[in-house]
Order: C-alpha cells, then structure tokens, then sequence
C-alpha cells in the first residue's frame, strides 16, 4: 500500500466538506495501519510525518460521543489538516 500526500489532502477535503465519509477515512486508515504493522506502507519520504500524522488522525474521525453525534466537527478536521501541513 502507498500513500501520498496528495491522497491525505484528498482525505481532509472530503471530511471538510460535509464530513460523510468519516467512516470510509477512519477504514482507510485502519487499512494503513494494518499495512503498516505488515510492512507493507510506503509513504513520500519527504512527507512521511505528515503522513503517518493524518493516518493516525484519520483512525479516530469517526468516534462518536452520542448515537447521533460524533466527537469531531468540521472545524476540527480543519484544524488537523493545518497542523499537519496538509
């Protein structure tokens, strides 16, 4: 499995947009991990960090605090994505 950069800034854009696929990027990213636990994850080495980083951001997207209410909002998805430098 490689993972770009450019893919990770796929990720965040659907999650700013109306965060729908917050379960497809949490799956994503538990595919990464596991790929990565295999050896198996190659990432752009001048962006692994901000890679793994969003990787390890994205596991979470999904959580919810409440049946019907996740624990992220839109604005947290895009302030991961400006930590991250994505």
């Amino acid at each position: 499995m490689e993972i770009t950069l450019s893919e990770i800034s796929e990720k965040f854009e659907l999650l700013c947009g109306d965060g729908a696929a917050r379960e497809d990027v949490a799956t994503f990213a538990v595919r990464a991990m596991e790929a990565s636990d295999l050896g198996l994850l190659r990432m752009e080495e001048a962006h692994k960090a901000a890679i793994w980083g969003a990787i390890l951001y994205f596991s979470g997207v999904d959580l919810r605090v409440q049946p019907d209410e996740y624990l992220h909002v839109t604005a947290d998805f895009e302030d991961a994505r400006q930590r991250l430098g994505v």
